[in-house]
């Protein structure tokens, strides 16, 4: 998939398999200022371009505390998974362990666990806080606040960590 988006060319093999879905398993549909949003839309036409369909997922809170999937999801037929907006660790640890290719676009904050199968997607969060703090620190400011819960995702996370790296 790579190779398609930089180089923008569009493959047309459809899928080598039966299984031609990929499924994106969120707990919060992203609203259209969310980045997710025009990522999700580069991301079906690539891979609509490999013969595959992308399916959208909303995890009801129900589901998550009883690990279950969605209802309408058929594993069976499903090449990948990648969430977004899913921070539930023992969810994200059940659905690494269905063996198949998972990909989470951020995640819980304490990813940093052994037992979650799966590759994580982040924007760069702690060069950007530093060097906002640093020129912040240039311009005579010397009181700085981290506005977030650290523990509510990966990014938050990075980020309050970051912040107290800079204060220190």
């Amino acid at each position: 998939f790579s190779q398609a988006i930089t180089s923008g060319v569009s493959p047309v093999q459809p899928a080598s398999t039966d299984r031609r879905e990929i499924a994106l398993i969120t707990a919060s549909r992203p609203g259209n200022s969310h980045f997710g949003v025009t990522t999700l839309d580069r991301m079906q036409q690539i891979f609509s371009s490999y013969g595959y369909s992308l399916t959208i997922y909303t995890i009801l809170s129900g589901d998550l505390d009883l690990l279950r999937l969605p209802g309408n999801l058929n594993i069976s037929g499903v090449a990948g998974i990648f969430s977004i907006e899913l921070f539930h660790y023992e969810y994200c640890r059940m659905l690494s362990s269905l063996g198949l290719p998972f990909l989470m676009i951020d995640g819980p904050a304490e990813f940093h666990r052994d037992d979650i199968s799966a590759d994580l997607l982040l924007m760069e969060n702690k060069k950007g806080i530093y060097t906002f703090l640093q020129q912040m620190a240039a311009q005579g400011k010397k009181t700085v606040g981290f506005i977030g819960n650290m523990k509510h995702c990966r990014s938050f996370f990075e980020r309050g960590a970051a912040c107290l790296s800079a204060a220190a």
